[in-house]
């Protein structure tokens, strides 16, 4: 990974005052991000985080350079967050927003998925990833070094828009093999949608 040199610690925050104390890191990173992002004002966020009562979670991303140690941490991604548990029982989360900077990004996704993986998460979903996008490049360059199980659910079956995606990822061997159980899955779900369809257009 090119930007591996990178020494990245992941900080979870869940609440707003310790948000807003980071603005100006915020805005930076904002000024930097490798693509555009619906977090990239501190001040609208806050106030639709605010607004949302105190369910919501971020990740902070912080990168130092190890070789300049003079130097304070830099804020290089921030996640927007929700805990819950997957239809099997297991332990996951969905990122629903991402801002990253353009340096690193890789690193900061690795450390981020490192982190979800070391706070017992087995499985997590990051919604509306653009499919032509930097950060689902950075993700696939992450997923394809680890040999990752990842499922992926496009367009409006998904609720998400056009050219947007949702991935789901495995973390660690029970994560992946239950990944790895989604396509059979949601098929069984089609397939029962469609008979139910079928029943209804005859019952009418």
């Amino acid at each position: 990974m090119a930007d591996s040199a990178l020494d990245v610690a992941v900080e979870l925050v869940r609440d707003p005052a310790s948000l807003a104390r980071i603005s100006e890191q915020w805005e930076e990173l904002a000024r930097h991000a490798h693509e555009p992002s619906a977090l990239h004002d501190p001040a609208i966020t806050l106030a639709l985080l605010a607004a949302g009562g105190s369910g919501f979670w971020c990740c902070l991303s912080w990168a130092r350079d190890p070789e300049r140690c003079d130097l304070p941490a830099a804020l290089g991604g921030l996640f927007t967050l929700r805990r819950e548990r997957s239809a099997c029982g297991f332990a996951s989360w969905i990122v629903h927003t991402a801002l990253i900077g353009a340096e690193g990004a890789q690193r900061h996704v690795a450390a981020l998925l490192d982190w979800l993986k070391r706070s017992g998460a087995v499985v997590v979903e990051f919604r509306q990833v653009p499919c032509d996008g930097r950060l689902n490049d950075a993700l696939a360059d992450v997923l394809g070094e680890r040999a990752s199980t990842v499922h992926v659910r496009d367009g409006a079956a998904a609720g998400a828009g056009p050219g947007l995606r949702n991935l789901v990822i495995g973390l660690g061997a029970v994560g992946d093999m239950w990944v790895s159980m989604l396509p059979l899955l949601d098929r069984a779900r089609r397939c029962v949608a469609s008979s139910r369809a079928a029943s209804r257009a005859v019952a009418a």
